[in-house]
């Protein structure tokens, strides 16, 4: 029952992380004339986004499918 939810949450996990890091943040990197603090500025947001989004996939992985399976356990088991 929790194998499914074993094996397909990093492959999703890393699949949008690596998609949204190649796409928002390798195209912000610094080039030698940019000063230290604007690569900071410009690299803040995106990081946290992608703080955002790993622990929403992560809560979305861990409760969503876990409450799915005891929820079809439950029904399983109810109509035996």
């Amino acid at each position: 029952m929790s194998s499914y939810k074993i094996e397909f949450e990093p492959i999703v996990d890393v699949m949008l992380v690596y998609t949204y890091t190649e796409h928002y943040i390798i195209p912000l990197t610094p080039t030698a004339d940019q000063p230290f603090f604007r690569t900071i500025i410009d690299l803040i947001l995106p990081f946290m986004v992608r703080a955002v989004l790993w622990g929403v996939l992560y809560l979305f992985m861990n409760f969503g499918c876990m409450g799915l399976a005891m929820l079809s356990f439950a029904l399983f088991h109810h109509i035996r």
